[in-house]
């Protein structure tokens, strides 16, 4: 963070603004977990339903919608705070996170492991 040079009155609205989307967002991360474990116990049953699977898939992809939705609009609170110079610095460093996230994920063995 130090990269974008904030003011103090920038340092102050993004963390409140940080504060309150992580308080908006826990609950619905909460809710993608239980329903994203659910999904995973009827996939692992000795007699799958695939019925139940899709309907499981179908509830799971509206609560990450909805969540993904909550993630822009606090992204974009954030964005209002901040310089075009200090928006695309933020947008840099969230790429390189997000790409070393997916490199991680990628390097770790699946459950079933590797083929």
């Amino acid at each position: 963070m130090r990269e974008l040079r904030l003011s103090d009155v920038q340092k102050l609205q993004i963390k409140a603004l940080m504060r309150q989307a992580r308080e908006k967002i826990r609950p619905q991360c909460e809710l993608v977990r239980t329903e994203r474990e659910k999904l995973r116990e009827l996939m692992e049953v000795d007699q799958p339903d695939p019925n139940a699977i899709r309907e499981q898939t179908r509830q799971l992809a509206g609560y990450e919608a909805e969540l993904n939705v909550v993630r822009a609009e606090e992204r974009k609170k954030i964005e209002a705070v901040l310089t075009p110079e200090q928006w695309q610095c933020w947008r840099s460093i969230q790429e390189e996170r997000c790409a070393r996230l997916k490199e991680w994920r990628l390097g770790r063995d699946c459950k079933w492991g590797k083929k």
